[in-house]
């Protein structure tokens, strides 16, 4: 409660601070467009909570990848398992691994959705602007967004010649290198762009058994577009795109036992257990990821009269990616050689197809928006965990159970998912009077998913196999209404309720049912816009969201289940302010309290199977931290000659964080800060930069997420960790 009051007292005075700016000092902070609402408005326009990035404010924060926006952007909490980008806004999103199941925050690339989380390591390298619609966004934008929606929006073919090259070097061995270039191919009708990328750093920490480095970095993209445009009202963009990763990161580390009293089943073997430091990992498991990624999409616009365009956005898109780690921690050392208890290897190849058709109009009281969508997925995965542990504990061997288990015992999931889901939608806005505007919106969705495949598990003697098959088809509307009225020119409120939905789910060899689909009803009011002759922009809302059927991933013994569980309710309140204080002096803050809690909900907590039914009702949500903080100031200094230097420095606080629904301090990593800076200068023609810059400059190590393994092994925590301090110098040219 008291950091309740502190953010709401903390609003306030940034309210009176905006107030107080002198006037001879205001200038006009940045104004972003954006297309959330498939239309190109002002960012401070759209009623909702949405927050847009340059890609100008992404490079000068140092953010090239998906797992940097965590800084950038303090509403959205992301980690990652295994190499998966796990995604949460508000309390709500998935950390789910397997082989079919979906994000709760939908990822659009220029317009195009991209279904599987692990195809969004793909660098945000080139980029525009980056879009965060925060809440659900059932009625614009479909399945799977019952938490928001994020759009990257990349840098388009330019009519003159513009391009730029950077090159980072730090720390860990860190040498990056970006590029692109483009402009006009035959004046007046073709336009091209090209973009490189390449990402490299050295291991932040080494497996201890193989004398070899783990978490360290080797990626590289490429990006190709052509935007034709023979006549006024028509144009053709193709973008092709390929991303690929192969290093050894992101594998679980061990922290230790998670149960007092239970040590690690490799310490009672008499293995050494983890290493004094969590960064680093004992095992014969070599960490390895390897990930490609490819694409390619076509955007269709034609004008059709003055007042009425279309818009076809096609797209295909194939990710392949296979990774393992080990889920036992340590190595005992026989007999009669040492060999891992256990670990985890998950492959996945996925390819899809969507479509979406857009018929839109406007004039000065009505905009109206009339689409079309269709998707086809087809998966393919597996994900397998060899159990050594249990023939070596069996009767044959070590003799702590009485029944022998076979040498080859594993846990697998093998198997395919085919998904076809199309929809109907229609957003229609009109001006009632000057001040006062009405959206409405509706969405129809339909979806049918199969599978086929087999489930694996270790029993006495021999694996048992268990054929995994089945079909479900799901539908939902998904409507949303909004009134808004403006204040003043620059100033507006809105309120705004609507439903969400997220799709139903069918795992890859899972001998489990379907999991029904998750929806949620959105309530949400807000105030924003600029202030002081727009010396300060403010975004303020408040909002409650009634969810039903969430679905949420909890570990059971060696298996991830994804299952319904019991309805949750999440409010809280949100403040953006982005202040020019001067010509050269601007300051950020954000601030965002979550209150995220189960309704009825009664499971069994693996760690404590003889306490019976946990009674989790009031519980937070996992990776919903109550509240997060963030600011942001940049001073310039303007030399002789009119070259400048720009200073700017960042902090992020963030509450503590629960990994799963029992809200243990077993499975939670406490509240912690992040600081971060850089220092640059830049020539007066804007040609040439030169930036040194530090991210988490007090070395902070943290959990980002987490999951308690198998009783099998003792039960170790598996953490995915922040990096560690990492500085650099960044050298770009630009023309």
């Amino acid at each position: 409660m008291a950091m309740k009051n502190l953010l709401l007292s903390s609003a306030m005075m940034i309210i009176l601070l905006t107030a107080t700016v002198p006037a001879a000092a205001q200038e006009q902070a940045g104004e972003i467009v954006v297309t959330a609402q498939k239309r190109e408005q002002n960012s401070l326009d759209v009623p909702m909570s949405i927050t847009a990035v340059s890609g100008k404010d992404l490079r000068a924060q140092g953010v090239k990848n998906i797992l940097d926006l965590s800084n950038v952007v303090p509403f959205v909490n992301i980690s990652r398992n295994l190499g998966t980008p796990n995604i949460y806004i508000r309390g709500i999103g998935s950390s789910f691994l397997n082989v079919g199941g979906d994000p709760s925050i939908a990822f659009h690339t220029d317009g195009a959705y991209v279904s599987r989380a692990r195809a969004l390591i793909s660098g945000l390298y080139d980029i525009e602007r980056v879009e965060v619609l925060r809440g659900p966004q059932g009625t614009l934008y479909g399945r799977n967004a019952t938490g928001g929606t994020i759009n990257i929006i990349t840098r388009k073919p330019t009519d003159q010649l513009t391009g730029y090259a950077r090159a980072t070097l730090g720390n860990y061995s860190r040498h990056d290198f970006e590029a692109a270039v483009g402009g006009p191919i035959v004046d007046g009708l073709l336009k091209g762009r090209l973009s490189l990328v390449s990402l490299n750093h050295g291991g932040l920490g080494r497996n201890l058994r193989l004398n070899e480095k783990i978490d360290d970095q080797a990626e590289w993209g490429a990006r190709g577009q052509l935007l034709f445009e023979p006549a006024d009202r028509f144009s053709i963009l193709l973008i092709g795109d390929y991303y690929k990763a192969d290093d050894n990161a992101f594998g679980w580390h061990i922290s230790g036992p998670s149960v007092p009293g239970i040590p690690l089943t490799s310490v009672v073997l008499g293995g050494s257990g983890v290493p004094s430091n969590v960064r680093n990992i004992d095992s014969l498991i070599p960490s390895r990821r390897n990930v490609e990624i490819y694409g390619f999409s076509g955007t269709v616009d034609i004008g059709l009269t003055d007042n009425l365009s279309a818009k076809s956005i096609t797209a295909y898109r194939n990710s392949v990616s296979d990774v393992r780690s080990d889920i036992s921690g340590g190595v005992p050392p026989g007999p009669p050689t040492p060999k891992p208890l256990g670990s985890m290897a998950q492959f996945e190849d996925a390819h899809w197809f969507s479509e979406d058709a857009q018929l839109l109009w406007s004039s000065d009281r009505l905009h109206g928006l009339l689409g079309v969508y269709y998707f086809d997925e087809f998966l393919h995965g597996q994900v397998t965990v060899p159990f050594a542990v249990l023939p070596v504990i069996g009767s044959t061997g070590l003799g702590l159970l009485p029944v022998p288990f076979p040498a080859n015992s594993l846990f697998q999931q093998l198997g395919t998912v085919k998904t076809r889901a199309w929809a109907l939608y229609a957003n229609l806005e009109y001006q009632l009077t000057d001040r006062l505007s009405v959206t409405g919106g509706i969405r129809y969705s339909n979806e049918h998913r199969s599978r086929q495949g087999f489930f694996t598990a270790p029993t006495p003697f021999a694996n048992t196999i268990v054929p995994s098959v089945g079909a479900r088809t799901w539908d939902a509307f998904t409507p949303k209404g909004t009134i808004d009225y403006r204040i003043g020119n620059d100033l507006h409120l809105y309120a705004t309720v609507g439903r969400g939905f997220k799709s139903g789910v069918l795992v890859a060899g899972s001998p489990n049912p379907a999991v029904e689909p998750e929806t949620v009803t959105s309530y949400e009011a807000g105030l924003k816009g600029s202030v002081m002759d727009g010396a300060a922009q403010i975004t303020f809302a408040g909002f409650y969201n009634d969810y039903k059927n969430l679905q949420l991933n909890r570990v059971v013994g060696a298996s991830v289940l994804l299952e319904n569980a019991a309805n949750a309710k999440v409010s809280g309140i949100e403040a953006d302010v982005r202040m020019r204080l001067s010509r050269t002096l601007s300051l950020d803050l954000q601030g965002t309290w979550v209150n995220s809690k189960f309704g009825q909900y009664d499971i069994v907590d693996p760690t404590r199977p003889t306490a019976g039914l946990q009674h989790l009702r009031g519980n937070h949500l996992p990776q919903a931290p109550e509240f997060t903080l963030h600011a942001d100031v940049q001073k310039t200094f303007v030399l002789p000659g009119n070259s400048k230097i720009e200073a700017r420095a960042d902090w992020s606080w963030k509450d503590a964080t629960y990994f799963d629904p029992f809200n243990a301090r077993n499975n939670y990593q406490p509240a912690y800060h992040y600081i971060g800076a850089r220092l640059g200068w830049t020539s007066a023609d804007d040609h040439l930069s030169v930036s040194l810059w530090g991210k988490n400059l007090t070395n902070k190590t943290a959990i980002t997420a987490a999951a308690i393994s198998s009783d099998f092994n003792g039960f170790p925590q598996l953490v995915s960790l922040n990096e560690p301090r990492t500085f650099g110098v960044d050298l770009e040219f630009r023309y």
